[in-house]
């Protein structure tokens, strides 16, 4: 692999970097997977879990070959994304060294030596089933992930997540438009058995001349 040198977006690394595996015995998902080709940068990272793509367009410090490597967390964890710093940092790649300059400093390192998953074959699971539409449970905590990343992106609090189910298959993450570059995440569903689900209104809730559901009944 030939030696690069990309302009990439530093908030998109921070944002790609919250959904990124800490399990050490997972080191090859503990970074995020840097992707360049005459088309653009791609970021991906995922825990099995979660997982978030966002792609700079256009790039026009693109390689001309497509090349990747997995960017470690702990160099993204050094930088400090304020309201006052720059929006892009510079990464030079050159057989499996890294230095990630932002604002003044600069961050050497070593590309993680692992493959990475295939990613797209996940995502294609989001954008292609039967089931869309379906209800699903999420764990909460990772739904208030994508809040955080949404706010990375966009440097302002989120007032909205749009999380569309898909039955047990891969939920989409829809983050909106956002400003130089395109990003959607996937969230895994829990599965849950139908018993833990909710049934008729409770009777210590119940409103003065409630009526319960009949279908409701039948299936308690």
């Amino acid at each position: 692999m030939t030696a690069i040198t990309l302009t990439i977006n530093a908030r998109a690394l921070k944002a790609a970097a919250i959904c990124a595996s800490t399990e050490e015995t997972r080191f090859y998902l503990n970074g995020v997977n840097v992707e360049t080709d005459s088309a653009g940068h791609t970021l991906t990272a995922t825990d099995g879990h979660r997982l978030i793509a966002i792609h700079h367009a256009p790039a026009p410090d693109a390689a001309a070959e497509c090349q990747s490597f997995i960017l470690p967390l702990h160099m993204i964890a050094k930088l400090k994304i304020g309201k006052r710093a720059p929006d892009y940092a510079t990464l030079t790649y050159d057989d499996g060294k890294l230095a990630l300059s932002f604002d003044g400093l600069t961050i050497a390192g070593e590309a993680i030596q692992g493959t990475f998953p295939a990613a797209r074959r996940v995502a294609y699971g989001a954008f292609h089933s039967e089931d869309a539409g379906k209800p699903a449970q999420f764990n909460p905590a990772y739904i208030g992930d994508f809040g955080k990343i949404a706010e990375v992106l966009t440097g302002a609090k989120a007032k909205s997540l749009t999380v569309l189910p898909n039955g047990l298959n891969p939920a989409l993450v829809d983050f909106g438009t956002l400003e130089g570059m395109e990003a959607f995440g996937v969230l895994m569903p829990v599965r849950t058995s139908p018993s833990t689900l909710l049934g008729p209104m409770p009777t210590w809730y119940r409103p003065e001349g409630y009526v319960a559901d009949p279908a409701a009944a039948v299936a308690a």
